[in-house]
């Protein structure tokens, strides 16, 4: 493995991201943000702490996930269910991922779409 992508979300540059791991159809990496583009962009930073919290609480109780999902996920389901995410690779080839998973040690899991 050990690629390195930029993450984008439309024209917002998120991201590189070097990818360490894969288990088909998941890959998995560390992310090293962009701090101008999640400074500017609320809609996004707030999408990411979303996820980040998520992941952590998807580990612990079902029910504590349950309520959380159904409480905050409809806040970013446009983000959620966009086709609008891409990696591009240090060769300016593009590819469109489903939308990424955070978690709170700059980890990253993606899909192909």
């Amino acid at each position: 493995m050990g690629q390195e992508y930029k993450l984008f979300y439309k024209d917002n540059f998120l991201g590189t991201v070097l990818t360490n791991r894969s288990d088909f159809p998941n890959i998995s990496g560390q992310i090293e943000f962009n701090r101008d583009t999640l400074n500017k962009e609320k809609e996004l930073r707030d999408y990411i702490g979303f996820s980040i919290e998520s992941s952590d609480k998807v580990l612990g109780d079902g029910n504590v996930y349950a309520n959380f999902i159904d409480k905050e996920g409809f806040k970013h389901q446009s983000i959620i269910d966009s086709l609008d995410w891409a990696l591009i690779s240090k060769d300016g080839t593009e590819a469109k991922i489903l939308v990424p998973i955070f978690f709170a040690d700059n980890e990253v899991n993606f899909r192909f779409q």
